[in-house]
């Protein structure tokens, strides 16, 4: 035989079961809640990948132009004297990008379309206190580098993409010659990524880094609204 107590109040037996039943709606209603956010969390992280990843691919198509300058110095040992008519042709090829320059050791001696840009040329980026430290470590780590966003010289905000080249002489001896050179428009650039359509489906962003220099918060775009339960999402740029 097994033994139980038995209420013999029955009001009090029916405000425990009510007790009762009410704790499990109570656990089953958070945990259904925790699903939905959850849920709604992976779905915001799948549609952050997929608009940073095509903001990574249109900078690393624009910033490509750089290494296809760099061959043409190389093949011409330092020398390219076509170099406006080869940029004016190479520039619709690269969307994003609204200037290409040659900097031998570092000074900007050429730049097209020079229409815009004039105020550029003669800049010593390796000495220039918000340039030095990108360009340096492009120089320095012989690698593809994107540098910005920082006010353009020329006027506007930008980025710049610094590719080092090297010349190897008679003895064999690889040699830093300088650098080719993208300036990519700022927020014009960023068009590919389509963030309005985040902003159209009820959600808000905000592109930033961390200034080199300074080691503080710079932000690069963002939508009228702050985002508040954000999720982030880091995206890889050369260097």
């Amino acid at each position: 035989m097994i033994a139980h107590r038995s209420f013999k109040n029955p009001l009090l037996a029916g405000l425990l079961v009510f007790l009762v039943a009410a704790a499990l709606a109570s656990v089953v209603s958070v945990q259904s809640e925790q699903r939905r956010q959850h849920a709604e969390h992976e779905r915001v992280q799948a549609l952050e990948a997929d608009h940073a990843q095509r903001l990574e691919e249109n900078l690393l198509q624009a910033l490509s132009a750089t290494q296809a300058l760099a061959a043409w110095v190389q093949l011409n040992q330092g020398d390219v004297p076509n170099f406006e008519a080869l940029a004016t042709r190479m520039l619709p090829l690269y969307p994003g990008v609204s200037a290409m320059a040659l900097e031998p050791q570092g000074v900007v001696q050429r730049i097209a379309p020079l229409d815009g840009n004039a105020h550029a040329i003669g800049l010593d980026l390796l000495n220039h206190p918000a340039r030095a430290k990108e360009a340096r470590q492009a120089r320095d780590s012989g690698q593809l580098t994107l540098a910005g966003p920082f006010d353009l010289v020329q006027g506007g905000l930008g980025a710049l993409g610094f590719f080092p080249v090297f010349l190897t002489d008679a003895q064999g001896q690889r040699n830093f010659w300088g650098f080719t050179n993208v300036v990519i428009r700022l927020p014009q650039a960023l068009g590919p990524a389509q963030f309005e359509q985040l902003v159209k489906q009820g959600y808000h962003y905000a592109l930033w880094r961390i200034d080199p220099v300074t080691q503080q918060r710079q932000t690069i775009a963002q939508s009228a609204e702050l985002p508040i339960d954000a999720v982030n999402f880091e995206l890889r740029v050369p260097n």
